[in-house]
This record gives structure tokens, sequence and C-alpha cells, in this order.
């Protein structure tokens, strides 16, 4: 798939300098503008980058499997309802250099880090553990976005 910074409109791809186009912003205007979303650009107006709370009900409540699908290794995630996502262990990417697929995933959450404006929080996995934790926003990491 593809890697974006946080609140980057556009992926990071092989030559990308990851100059965030957002990246001198204040975080707080960042937040509030809502083209800023690469969910909502790329799939429509009806759909966003997941929140903490969203992404905490979903390691709290669902069912959490390591698994390989189509080649790729990550969790299967199946709720209450039964109903399954598959989230890949995607890596990052820092410009030209992909680290960590098939090891680990992080996919961002549509909140900034409190304490850095060069920070913003992700979900983080791997085979043996789930966390929220924050990154440095200029990295390319995963989108799993959600519909209204």
């Amino acid at each position: 798939g593809m890697y974006f910074g946080w609140r980057k409109i556009f992926p990071i791809a092989d030559n990308d300098s990851l100059e965030l186009i957002t990246f001198d912003d204040d975080v707080m205007t960042v937040v509030a503008k809502s083209n800023n979303d690469v969910a909502n650009l790329l799939w429509g107006n009806n759909w966003r980058l997941p929140t903490n709370d969203e992404f905490e009900e979903l390691k709290e409540k669902c069912t959490w499997v390591w698994t390989k699908m189509l080649g790729q290794n990550g969790y299967k995630i199946i709720g209450p309802n039964g109903r399954c996502i598959f989230l890949p262990a995607a890596g990052r990417r820092n410009g030209s250099s992909l680290k960590y697929a098939g090891e680990y995933g992080r996919y961002w959450i549509s909140a900034p880090y409190e304490d850095g404006d060069d920070y913003a929080y992700c979900l983080y996995f791997d085979s043996g553990s789930r966390s929220m934790s924050n990154y440095s926003r200029y990295y390319g990491h995963s989108v799993r976005s959600v519909l209204e």
C-alpha cells in the first residue's frame, strides 16, 4: 500500500524528501483543516483518519490474530459482531528506505501529540504487542480510514 506522513496529502514515494506540506504549520491549525486529512481527500467527504478512542476500542473489544494474508504478515482483527479487517505489518518508509515490512505496523491516528509539533499518535503493533504511541510525523506510515 501507500505510506503517508501524518496529515500529508501525497503518498511518500521512493524519491520523496519527506518534506511535509504541513510540517511548518502549527499542529492544531493542521488538525482544523479537514482538507489535510488524506483519508478525506482520497476517498471522499465521509472518510477520515480514526480517532485515538476508535483505535482503543479496536484494541480492547476485538480479537487480534497474527496471521499471513496474501503473503503479508499482519493482524486479522475480529469484532464482536464477527466481521473482520486485516491490518498488514507494513513497516515504515523513510525516503527511499522501507524498513520492517512484515515485522510491525504503524497506522496514523487523527490526533497530534500534545507535547511536540513534530509528533503525532499512531497505533503500533508487532506479532506480540499492540499499543498507542507517538512518532515523528514525517515518517511514512500506513493509513486505515474510517467511514462516518
